[in-house]
């Protein structure tokens, strides 16, 4: 990330992009823009960096993993078999660490795995990755922080807390797990509290 912040202001996504196509499908082109978009704007946002260290770690690290994956083209060895137990160290860490930044990076090594190894077990066995599942987890904190009596901070706040940068992204996520948007809970606690 340190190296990251070090930009130039005036260098853009688009002095970038010359380095991300070489060899790249268009939707794959698509994807790494657009994330190496919204990570070089985040880094550039010392305000951001500050309230949102979880957002800012998981945006890295998808960027760098998406980079990785799309750059190998299957060129890495596969993944040796993990078990239950490395599943286990894994999601201990998720749920031990939710309120710190941390990267899958951070997770597969707690459970002594590869990120790649890590991704693969998910998928199999929980039918998600391991973003997809911290995402839910983290999703359950903010929901319990926006619930609790004793939340004085705005949706906006409890979102970028817990690793949601985009607050459009954020209200329908939690409005189809939750049945209604954080706004709407935040004005039935006004008129209930």
């Amino acid at each position: 990330m340190q190296a990251l912040s070090t930009f130039d202001e005036k260098l853009s996504i688009q002095d970038l992009t010359p380095l991300m196509l070489h060899h790249l499908t268009e939707t794959t082109t698509q994807s790494l823009y657009h994330s190496a978009q919204a990570v070089v704007s985040a880094v550039l946002d010392e305000d951001l960096q500050g309230r949102a260290p979880i957002a800012m770690a998981l945006l890295s690290e998808s960027l760098l993993l998406l980079v990785l994956e799309r750059l190998t083209s299957g060129k890495l060895r596969e993944p040796s078999e993990p078990t239950m137990r490395h599943l286990r160290r894994a999601v201990d860490y998720m749920h031990s660490n939710i309120h710190r930044p941390f990267t899958m990076s951070d997770a597969a090594a707690a459970a002594g795995i590869s990120v790649r190894t890590l991704q693969t077990a998910f998928q199999a066995h929980y039918g998600a990755t391991p973003v997809a599942y911290l995402r839910r987890i983290r999703l359950e904190a903010a929901h319990l922080e926006l619930t609790s009596a004793d939340n004085i901070l705005p949706v906006s706040e409890v979102a970028l807390k817990w690793g949601f940068m985009h607050m459009g992204r954020f209200a329908e996520i939690y409005r189809k797990t939750y049945g209604l948007l954080p706004s709407q809970l935040a004005g039935l606690r006004r008129r209930n509290g």
